[in-house]
């Protein structure tokens, strides 16, 4: 099973990149982690945020491989414990079909991607930029598959 990582934007936080490359290669014993990148479109002036995320949203659907299990990590998504990321990543494997975590850009993301979600999560009630949300996200999918798959998570 592959778990790809959808994001809208470039890093520009070089403590965030090197954070992201920790998880990454602490993820790499667990599954195989693909993290695509999108443009962004919030740099243009002049356009409505509906039109920037409608803009985001075409080039994510075009990244979406086709029978995939597509889940949005959103601040309106349901919210969940670490502990419940093991249920999670226990019930995606057991999908068989690759799995498709999106962060949105900095104004959302569209309503056409939001439906073709399987799930809609939350990391938390707090804001955070998209950049800290996918570091944070790794965090958690790492510390779920530790706890999964009964391995330290200090290690």
């Amino acid at each position: 099973m592959q778990i790809s990582l959808l994001y809208v934007g470039r890093l520009k936080e070089q403590f965030i990149e090197l954070g992201e490359r920790v998880y990454v290669k602490k993820l790499a014993p667990f599954c195989k982690l693909k993290l695509i990148e999108v443009k962004s479109f919030g740099h243009l002036k002049g356009q409505s945020r509906k039109a920037i995320i409608d803009k985001e949203g075409v080039e994510i659907i075009k990244k979406i491989p086709k029978d995939s299990y597509v889940i949005i990590l959103d601040k309106t998504g349901k919210k969940f414990v670490s502990e419940d990321m093991v249920k999670k990543i226990d019930f995606w494997l057991n999908t068989g079909k690759n799995i498709v975590l999106i962060i949105g850009g900095a104004f959302g993301i569209s309503f056409e991607v939001k439906n073709m979600a399987c799930e809609q999560l939350s990391l938390s009630d707090l804001t955070f930029t998209h950049e800290m949300a996918r570091l944070i996200f790794l965090e958690q999918l790492y510390r779920g598959f530790t706890i999964l798959k009964h391995v330290p998570y200090h290690y």
